[in-house]
């Protein structure tokens, strides 16, 4: 995101959200507002791919025969563009290939899919911060049938950052509105 408008900033932020939402963190970190730790920021990492609009889409290598390549040096950039994490490195399940530097996963085994976002609305706050607010559900199974669950209206606000030509945006915070 080298120079990014406004309308950029809140389809980067309703994107990012989607990802963080729906692809990393379980609900139980949602409502108790959890620190986010390495598992969930490897998860968000590993399904960049699922959500197109992100900023990152691009730098999945291979997304062929039912695996998703990525570079290390990518993933600690988005890792310290979005988390603040400098030098990130997480490999909990042997998906990481040391000589060339590269993690592929199988998206169809073992990576958290579980919340659903909706009624997204974004606005930028200030020069320095863009908040999304959406309502979380979340799937629960009720006497043998799948019942979806609202949590409520939740928010994330990311930090604008410009930073050597770059701008690009960074979790701040996330949780329930007040």
């Amino acid at each position: 995101m080298d120079t990014v408008n406004k309308v950029d900033l809140i389809d980067n932020s309703e994107n990012l959200t989607e990802l963080l939402l729906r692809y990393s963190l379980p609900s139980y970190m949602i409502e108790n507002n959890k620190p986010i730790a390495d598992t969930e920021i490897w998860r968000f990492l590993m399904r960049i791919f699922a959500v197109e609009g992100t900023p990152y889409f691009s730098i999945c290598i291979n997304l062929e025969d039912g695996i998703v390549q990525y570079n290390l040096s990518d993933l600690q950039r988005v890792a310290y563009e979005v988390f603040g994490i400098d030098a990130w490195f997480y490999d909990p399940d042997g998906s990481y290939d040391e000589t060339n530097q590269i993690f592929t996963v199988n998206p169809a085994q073992g990576l958290f899919q579980g919340n659903y976002i909706s009624d997204i609305h974004t606005a930028i706050v200030d020069n320095t911060h863009v908040k999304t607010e959406f309502i979380v559900s979340y799937y629960t199974n009720h006497n043998g049938d799948p019942e979806l669950c609202e949590m409520g209206l939740y928010q994330c606000t990311y930090e604008i950052i410009n930073e050597n030509g770059s701008c690009f945006l960074r979790l701040d915070s996330y949780g329930m509105c007040k």
